[in-house]
C-alpha cells in the first residue's frame, strides 16, 4: 500500500511539474509560438514513444564523441542554462537540436537527437520527460 501511495505522489508531482513548465512557456513573451491552445494540446497529448534505443552504432558513436568533448559539452549545457534563464522555462528538444551555433558542420538531425539522449543518460540533464522542462542537472555535493 505504501508503494502505491508513493507512486501516486510521484505521478502527482510530475503532473504539477508538467503543468508549471507548460504554463511558463505559454506565458513567455519570447516564445509566441507557444499559445494557450498549444499548451492545452501539449498537456492533452499522449506520452511520446521512448526513443532511447534508436540510432545506428555509428550515429551513437558520433553523438558520444561530441558529448565527451568537454568544450562542446560545456557550450551546449551553458546554452540550455542561458535559454532557461532568459525564458523562464527550458527549451524543447527541437529548439536545442535546431540551434545551429551549437553544432559542428555535417552533424545530422539523428545525431543531434542522440546527443540529447547521451547527455541525459550521462547525468548532465534533467527534465527530459517534461515539456519545456529541459535543464542542466545540478551537481550534488556529498558531505562526508
Amino acid at each position: 500500500m505504501m508503494q502505491t501511495d508513493s507512486r501516486a505522489q510521484a505521478q502527482v508531482a510530475r503532473a504539477v511539474r508538467v503543468q508549471e513548465a507548460v504554463a511558463a512557456a505559454v506565458a513567455c513573451g519570447l516564445c509566441p509560438e507557444v499559445t494557450p491552445e498549444r499548451g492545452v494540446e501539449i498537456l492533452a497529448a499522449p506520452k511520446p514513444a521512448d526513443f532511447w534505443g534508436l540510432g545506428t552504432a555509428t550515429a551513437r558513436a558520433r553523438a558520444s564523441e561530441l558529448v565527451d568533448d568537454p568544450q562542446w559539452r560545456g557550450r551546449a549545457l551553458a546554452w540550455i542554462s542561458a535559454y532557461r534563464h532568459q525564458h523562464g522555462h527550458g527549451p524543447t528538444w527541437k529548439t536545442f537540436r535546431e540551434e545551429a551555433a551549437l553544432w559542428p558542420d555535417q552533424v545530422s538531425a539523428n545525431i543531434r537527437r542522440i546527443v540529447l539522449l547521451v547527455l541525459a543518460r550521462g547525468g548532465h540533464l534533467d527534465g527530459t520527460r517534461t515539456p519545456f522542462g529541459l535543464r542542466v542537472r545540478e551537481e550534488r555535493v556529498r558531505v562526508v
